[in-house]
């Protein structure tokens, strides 16, 4: 099984630490992004790149599959976003 995770960054000062909420939502700290393979680091200014680096905290959405090819996964993007305007403190 692989596991897709889509994470959105949450402000320092919204989370104070980990934690686990249910349907594969949860709040993470995660490693640094590896910009030598992203998709997005032509898209997105140096001083962007420097705040994505010093995010503690990420709100994540996460599904384990059988196999992951075209749009699979493309449902946590919903998800995330849905978590982030019902379960966190983002403004």
């Amino acid at each position: 099984m692989h596991v897709v995770l889509v994470a959105t960054p949450l402000k320092y000062s919204a989370v104070s630490r980990p934690y686990e909420f249910a349907d594969g939502i949860s709040i993470r700290e995660l490693s640094s992004i590896r910009w030598d393979v992203s998709i997005v680091k032509g898209f997105i200014s140096e001083r962007e790149r420097e705040d994505l680096a010093n995010t503690r905290y990420w709100l994540c959405a996460a599904k384990e599959y059988e196999h992951v090819f075209g749009d699979v996964g493309d449902e946590l993007y919903d998800a995330t976003h849905h978590a982030a305007m019902w379960t966190c403190p983002l403004a």
